[in-house]
């Protein structure tokens, strides 16, 4: 086995601070108005596929949607709706090509017998944290999301969805978007650079994906590709199997785990920014447990159950030299139900090169 020189960051999402972010894009909170587009923010629901905006009611300084059961959206205050339009959405436009990050505070605040909301955001292509609090939550959750990548013009969604109903659902939800100035070139990323064919470029041109599956076991060696469902828009093998793997994760079937591949055309020092979270909005099942390999190398593993709802941040430094792989894979630990995950990855050159950011 070839080691690699490791220097790197691995921290909870809930007690990360933006130390490494430089100037402050965006504010939820201090930026809120009562005019649609106002310092790039828009407030709405998501209608299916589309994003449909609110209107102000001045009374209640609040943005509310066109019924009774509407999302609500105020300066830090949230309710999601009762039906079908049920996330409340914060939208900020992104206006040139940067890396970004993002820090905030959710927590639900309603009393009574609620279910709690679904916390997340999505940052281009990228849903780049996933959180839950429950109902009555009495502390929340103080995050800091991973680096992304994101063009100008995307929008940046903090977004709030009812656990299962929206009755009770008052929540704080904010986010201030944060300009990242160490990461220096794009590499790969594993959200905006997902395909539905195999080996194909990343970004840059540094690399290639692979999709596929260690049929038993964390074993690189045993990796094997999967093949595309056009219906799904996903990568996943016939034969009545729970696992999948799509644009931001995936879901992983007894024994067999899923793993997302990137091979190095190149060498040198790259950052890694990864985040990991369980998707599935059902408290059951055991968990999931995810494992990061450069080549066959554990370079990050982690396990998170039933109730673990906190984004998992990554920050790496690795050199890679031709050949070299970095595959994210995710097991179902005992069993594979409710195991919906998000694991993504973002590769970069830092912006000057040979800065080392922390020994382990």
């Amino acid at each position: 086995m070839r080691r690699a020189f490791l220097i790197g960051l691995l921290s909870w999402a809930c007690a990360a601070a933006p130390g490494r972010a430089g100037e402050m894009l965006a504010d939820s909170e201090a930026d809120f108005s009562g005019v649609q587009g106002s310092n790039g923010w828009t407030y709405g629901y998501y209608s299916g596929a589309d994003f449909v905006t609110n209107d102000m009611i001045y009374s209640t300084w609040a943005w509310v949607g066109p019924d009774s059961g509407s999302p609500i959206i105020g300066p830090s205050y949230t309710h999601p709706g009762f039906y079908q339009n049920a996330s409340a959405v914060r939208r900020w436009i992104n206006t040139a090509d940067r890396f970004i990050e993002c820090t905030g505070f959710i927590q639900c605040t309603g009393v009574g017998p609620g279910d709690g909301i679904q916390g997340w955001i999505a940052a281009g292509p990228t849903r780049s944290l996933f959180t839950y609090s429950p109902v009555s939550d009495p502390s929340g959750i103080a995050y800091t999301s991973p680096v992304t990548f994101v063009q100008a013009g995307e929008p940046i969604d903090l977004v709030c969805h009812p656990y299962q109903n929206g009755g009770y659902d008052s929540s704080t939800l904010t986010m201030k978007v944060f300009r990242n100035k160490e990461r220096g070139e794009l590499v790969a990323s594993s959200s905006r650079d997902f395909a539905g064919t195999q080996a194909h470029d990343d970004a840059s041109g540094s690399g290639t994906w692979q999709y596929g599956e260690y049929p038993s076991g964390f074993s690189p060696s045993s990796f094997t590709t999967s093949g595309w469902s056009y219906v799904s828009y996903a990568w996943q093998n016939p034969g009545g199997s729970y696992l999948f793997i799509d644009r931001n994760g995936g879901h992983p079937d007894t024994v067999r785990i899923p793993v997302r591949r990137w091979t190095s055309r190149t060498g040198g020092t790259v950052l890694l920014d990864a985040g990991l979270y369980r998707s599935n909005s059902a408290r059951q099942g055991d968990g999931i447990e995810a494992v990061l390999f450069h080549n066959d190398e554990i370079i990050f593993s982690e396990t998170m159950d039933q109730n673990d709802y906190v984004t998992r941040v990554l920050f790496l430094q690795r050199t890679v030299e031709p050949g070299d792989t970095i595959d994210l894979a995710v097991s179902d630990r005992s069993n594979n139900g409710w195991d919906s995950f998000g694991f993504f990855l973002m590769l970069t050159r830092p912006v000057r090169p040979g800065t080392v950011f922390l020994q382990k």
